[in-house]
């Protein structure tokens, strides 16, 4: 689990990565917006989650038991049901919908979010490939092939990370709590 690269203000932002690690991002706490937000910055796209975000996912995630996963879609698509995405626009959350704040970019809540709640000891992110998604193996340790397809998946449980299923193939990378409580 990385440790949080940064102070998470907006002239020391948390240095994140998305879950595959083919990106790079920032974020930082903007406590003065109303309401408390947190600004993710991608490249020249600024995206806001309420600020909030960080410990109601958190909560979520720990009531959850078990794989849950990310399905980051853009707010103009449907988010997956079950997913992090769908619980991050879904009107029975802690906010009754939408956590994204600036209209046409509320959506990518389950790409953004879990690096985050990694870095801060939250959470935890599995980064491993596979080449065939079998939901059993998600429940099952295995062995460990790299192969091409991302997936990402969050996890619950203080379990170790593991993806392998009995089969040989591989699990989305996941996340699962790491402690009880947010600081």
């Amino acid at each position: 689990m990385p440790d949080a690269k940064g102070s998470g203000t907006r002239e020391d932002p948390w240095q994140l990565k998305t879950p595959p690690g083919t990106s790079d991002y920032q974020m930082w706490r903007d406590e003065a917006s109303d309401p408390p937000a947190i600004v993710c910055q991608v490249g020249a796209t600024q995206l806001k989650y309420q600020l909030r975000a960080i410990e109601d996912l958190h909560t979520w995630l720990r009531e959850q038991g078990d794989w849950v996963p990310l399905g980051a879609a853009d707010e103009q698509k449907a988010a997956t049901d079950g997913t992090v995405e769908a619980w991050g626009r879904s009107p029975g959350n802690p906010v009754g919908g939408w956590y994204g704040l600036r209209k046409g970019y509320r959506g990518r809540f389950g790409m953004y979010m879990p690096p985050l709640l990694e870095a801060l000891g939250l959470a935890e992110v599995t980064h491993v490939v596979e080449a065939h998604f079998d939901p059993v193996a998600l429940r099952n340790c295995g062995s460990h092939n790299a192969a091409k397809m991302h997936w990402h998946r969050l996890k619950t449980t203080h379990e170790p990370a593991c993806a392998g299923g009995s089969n040989g193939s591989l699990a989305q990378p996941v996340l699962h709590c790491t402690r009880e409580t947010a600081d």
